[in-house]
């Protein structure tokens, strides 16, 4: 049976794809567009609709796995540790790495917040 993180993980993963996946088709529907003008607006709308219905809400849903998958690994990281790391400390680390990214981490020695 898949663990939360790993059901977590396939969510953010599959919108991954299709976020980015509609996003790279839509130089090809220009593309083949420009070589057809009388299909512009076909291609146009098309593009619109793959962008408002599908590509942006999985922009949106793949921030928001990103964050319970931050969530849900992060308690299970801290939850065992009783007392290593307070509370609050955990709560600021992790937000400190929602806001800032991956590429913040590990936090300079001394830093805080």
């Amino acid at each position: 049976m898949f663990s939360l993180f790993t059901t977590i993980k396939f969510i953010h993963i599959l919108l991954a794809i299709i976020a980015f996946g509609f996003n790279a088709t839509y130089a090809i529907w220009i593309t083949r567009a420009q070589r057809h003008p009388e299909h512009l607006d076909f291609a146009l709308r098309g593009v619109k609709i793959l962008d408002d219905y599908f590509a942006n809400p999985a922009y949106l849903l793949l921030l928001a796995s990103g964050l319970t998958g931050l969530a849900e690994s992060s308690a299970r990281w801290w939850l065992p540790r009783k007392g290593t790391v307070s509370r609050d400390e955990a709560v600021s680390l992790m937000s400190s790495l929602a806001w800032r990214g991956i590429s913040g981490f590990p936090r300079i020695e001394g830093e805080h917040h």
